[in-house]
């Protein structure tokens, strides 16, 4: 059974506290309309309207998979070793979904522009030999899941994390993704990720990746919350494990 984060017992608790608060209370995202707003912010310019309750976050349907708002900054402790914490900030919500943590921020001042984070615990079947094996590894990892025939222009780099002592490499990705419905013709969505992956100093078996992804609408200019980003990545921390 895959192991998760040690305070999914936290977000158990406190989502039945909110099965009992009024609309007007509520702090969190159904799993479905996040996904909706997070490309909703991207549509401003779409043909087709937007059904009106994705547009408030205060009053949305329970859902079993469900995003909370950020209320604490500690940090949020892995079994596999490390920890990290939510980006910083405001307008951040938090989902915990098997192995990978989520954060979305939620800002309707800048509607043609999104912002997810993610953590998620990486297991090997094997050992990566140096930092070149790894290297490859990730750029071929990530190199997969740009596989669609929506996707143009991807690129990939990879670069070892030189300046930490940890077994690191630094990603990116970009592509423009052409199979999101609603845009107007010859519009799409610029897609682009940062990310680390990091394999634990005492065990190269497991570690973490993590990223966050921008999503802006072609021919258009938004604010970027990047800043954000850089400092959850920089927030990942190891600790010793009991051999």
């Amino acid at each position: 059974m895959k192991k998760i984060f040690l305070f999914l017992a936290v977000i158990t608790v406190c989502a039945i506290a909110y099965f009992n608060m009024g609309p007007e209370e509520k702090q969190y995202m159904d799993e479905s309309d996040v996904q909706a707003y997070s490309n909703k912010n991207l549509l401003e310019d779409i043909d087709i309207p937007i059904n009106k309750k994705y547009m408030d976050e205060s009053d949305i349907p329970i859902n079993k998979k469900i995003y909370h708002a950020v209320k604490n900054y500690k940090p949020r402790e892995s079994t596999l070793g490390y920890s990290i914490t939510p980006p910083p900030g405001v307008n951040w919500y938090e989902k915990l979904e098997d192995d990978s943590l989520y954060y979305l921020k939620i800002n309707k001042s800048h509607r043609q522009y999104s912002i997810l984070t993610k953590a998620r615990e990486v297991r090997l079947s094997k050992d990566l030999e140096n930092s070149k094996e790894l290297e490859s590894y990730v750029k071929n990892e990530k190199e997969k899941s740009l596989v669609s025939s929506y996707f143009k222009n991807p690129n990939v780099t990879v670069q070892i994390e030189a300046s930490s002592p940890k077994k690191c490499v630094r990603y990116s990705q970009s592509y423009q993704d052409h199979g999101i419905k609603g845009l107007r013709e010859g519009h799409y969505v610029n897609v682009d990720t940062q990310g680390l992956f990091c394999l634990h100093p005492d065990n190269a078996r497991v570690g973490v990746d993590m990223s966050y992804v921008e999503k802006s609408l072609s021919n258009t200019m938004a604010t970027s919350y990047s800043e954000e980003g850089e400092k959850f990545l920089t927030s990942l921390t190891f600790q010793r494990l009991n051999r």
